[in-house]
């Protein structure tokens, strides 16, 4: 996935139903301005007007406006990238899923016995 993100400028999920893209958070962790649908948890990742946009599912008018708006606006699109990738970092760093993962698991594993 990182040798064709590395082309992009700015990175389109059009999810109808999905509870985390991972190439979303793929797309934010290299840096990219993300314009996304409303699905599965997006919305605790991706905060607008700061790191990405979020539109509702199927409105394709305010799609093609978030798109066009980036595309014209390579300050934004820059700072939305920094943005992203700093969330990712803090909040889905592999480490860290790790750590959520064994405390799930530890959870389970405690509470059957």
């Amino acid at each position: 996935m990182r040798i064709f993100l590395r082309k992009f400028d700015i990175f389109v999920c059009t999810s109808y139903n999905e509870s985390g893209p991972m190439t979303l958070w793929e797309a934010m962790s290299m840096e990219k301005a993300v314009v996304t649908t409303d699905v599965g948890d997006v919305s605790k990742y991706v905060h607008p007007g700061y790191s990405g946009d979020i539109v509702n599912v199927g409105d394709v008018d305010s799609l093609k406006a978030r798109i066009m708006e980036l595309i014209v606006n390579k300050e934004k699109r820059e700072i939305y990238g920094i943005n992203a990738r700093e969330i990712i970092v803090r909040d889905l760093d592999v480490s860290i899923c790790a750590e959520k993962h064994l405390k799930i698991f530890n959870h389970i594993y405690h509470n059957q016995w």
